[in-house]
């Protein structure tokens, strides 16, 4: 229900008054004066403020600026007898809602008041949604701040984590690189090993067997041990062979020597001579001597490679090209063997058998290139890597 503050210092009018707005079903206060409108107005708060402008003391333009001031959006009539066109402007300026001659009919007036007080309604309307968005925005602003210092905090986390796996991917980047190195090294130390002692010392073996045997033929020897001396001596040929393969393959001499390329067409030859698989090897564009550490990973990928064709592929042709594009050697190695499933034997950790697969990759990721296989069941193999040499 709608409070009207009724002001007029003509008592029988606002009694008149009081009647017709309460049988209009308003709840009306009346002040004699502008004193005591303005004790009202400070008191609570009114939708409408019909006033008289002439009043002793407190005129209705004091009336009107102190409920504005107090509560702009209750609405203010002038509602006089004495007014002029200069009384309408002041009013107005004070931003008076509306100002009305008591000569006009009630009709006009209930008319005005009707649209004084949707004023007022709208108005508070208004402000309700103005006050609800200052607090949506508020708390929005609030949600805003949380979110972002959520984010940051969150943001920072990640940071940390990704320098963690940075650091991580650095180390294992580093020990693998280490573990290459050190296998290497252990490598061309027994290799070394077994041709300077092992070797060697089987060569004089070799060496005195045949003096025995010469000795034999002059000396009264029996025969039998003329023919274990032979077979001894046959064993520590064998045993030289096996030797000198064994270091050739822990540490092949041709490619410190003469490169890749010989080192590769080597290999390839002895792997022909031992199994019936034949190679074809393509490799035109490929330079003959580059960079030490990168030659020797692309020959133990391609050595690597070939030794699981030829113990799992079941093909009887290797297909292997090595070129160079730009900066990059492009090594390809293809068979039409068995296949089988890469992803099934990297993740299977019961075996060894992911080894050989893992050992590649790292060789090429070391040497700053990278590394795919791509292999079905029945459907062969195919190795790819690319590592740059400029």
């Amino acid at each position: 229900m709608h409070e009207i503050l009724l002001v007029d210092d003509d008592s029988f009018f606002l009694k008149q008054m009081v009647k017709d707005l309460q049988r209009s079903g308003y709840r009306v206060r009346t002040a004699e004066s502008g004193a005591s409108a303005m004790d009202f107005l400070a008191r609570r708060r009114f939708d409408l403020v019909i006033t008289d402008l002439k009043m002793e003391s407190v005129d209705g333009f004091e009336v009107l600026q102190t409920a504005k001031t107090i509560h702009p959006v209750t609405q203010v009539i002038i509602f006089t007898g004495y007014g002029d066109l200069s009384a309408a402007v002041k009013a107005l300026r004070l931003h008076a809602d509306d100002f009305i001659l008591k000569s006009c009919d009630l009709e006009e007036l209930w008319f005005r008041i009707d649209r004084c007080l949707d004023h007022s309604r709208l108005k508070k309307q208004i402000r309700d949604a103005e006050q609800a968005l200052v607090e949506a925005n508020a708390d929005l602003e609030q949600k805003v701040r949380q979110r972002t210092d959520e984010l940051e905090t969150l943001n920072r986390t990640l940071q940390q984590t990704h320098q963690r796996m940075v650091t991580e991917c650095d180390r294992r980047t580093a020990l693998s690189k280490r573990l290459i190195e050190l296998l290497e090294m252990d490598r061309r130390q027994i290799a070394r090993e077994l041709h300077d002692q092992v070797g060697q010392s089987l060569t004089s073996l070799k060496i005195n067997l045949e003096l025995l045997l010469s000795s034999a033929d002059s000396a009264e020897v029996p025969p039998e041990w003329t023919d274990r001396i032979q077979s001894a001596r046959n064993r520590a040929v064998q045993a030289i062979a096996d030797i000198k393969n064994l270091s050739h393959g822990l540490r092949p001499s041709l490619l410190d020597s003469l490169g890749l390329l010989p080192a590769l067409r080597e290999l390839f030859h002895d792997i022909q001579d031992e199994t019936d698989i034949r190679i074809e090897f393509f490799s035109d564009t490929a330079p003959v001597h580059f960079n030490e550490e990168k030659e020797l990973a692309l020959y133990r990928i391609i050595q690597e490679a070939v030794n699981n064709a030829v113990k799992h592929a079941d093909s009887p042709t290797l297909h292997i090209s090595l070129i160079r594009k730009g900066g990059e050697i492009v090594l390809s190695i293809e068979d039409s063997g068995a296949g089988f499933s890469p992803e099934k034997v990297l993740s299977d950790q019961s075996t060894a058998k992911p080894l050989g697969l893992v050992i590649m990759r790292e060789r090429a990721v070391q040497a700053g290139g990278d590394f795919l296989i791509e292999s079905r069941k029945g459907r062969g193999t195919l190795i790819l890597a690319r590592i740059p040499i400029d």
